[in-house]
């Protein structure tokens, strides 16, 4: 009779190798107590200008958000981190995407968690709030997304493709 491990290899095998956006995705919202290259967290923002990618990556963000063990809080500080990167930088189908299931934020703003005694959770209820003021006001969001623009090209010598995008204008202004 065949071994396990070697029908486990087999279909092992078989799996469809994870992409880079999806690595990326995991290492960005992983649990471990280091914090995610900003050049990472911009190249996954600049995957969402494509749709297929910008449903992945919501996809992600949104199920990392339903995560309720305390001993996880990290995860949920580095999503919403990534969150606000993709307002700032992302593409206009993503901050819809964001915009359309806010309460998944929203109910992060009041969240307490203790670790070795200390309240641990003032990073994420100040990203939540962040991101629930900037999904509320078209003009600071539009702001913000120039202002890291503007960051973006002194750092690298140029911008994301949201300024390419919306560099005629964007559809964020009313």
């Amino acid at each position: 009779p065949p071994k396990t491990t070697d029908m486990w290899n087999k279909v092992s095998g078989l799996r469809k190798p994870a992409s880079k956006l999806n690595a990326d995705l995991k290492e960005a919202t992983s649990t471990e107590n280091w914090g995610v290259p900003n050049s990472m967290l911009t190249s996954i923002a600049a995957a969402s200008h494509d749709d297929a990618d910008c449903d992945t990556i919501i996809q992600h963000v949104f199920e990392m958000l339903k995560e309720k063990k305390d001993k996880y809080w990290r995860r949920i500080q580095k999503t919403l981190t990534l969150m606000e990167v993709l307002l700032l930088h992302g593409s206009e189908r993503c901050i819809a995407s964001i915009r359309k299931e806010l309460w998944r934020v929203q109910q992060w703003r009041e969240y307490r968690v203790f670790e070795e005694g200390k309240e641990m959770g003032g990073g994420i209820r100040a990203k939540a709030n962040s991101i629930v003021e900037l999904c509320g006001d078209n003009s600071h969001l539009q702001r913000e997304r120039e202002k890291a623009q503007q960051l973006s090209q002194k750092m690298t010598g140029h911008g994301t493709a949201a300024a390419k995008e919306s560099s005629g204008g964007s559809a964020l202004k009313s």
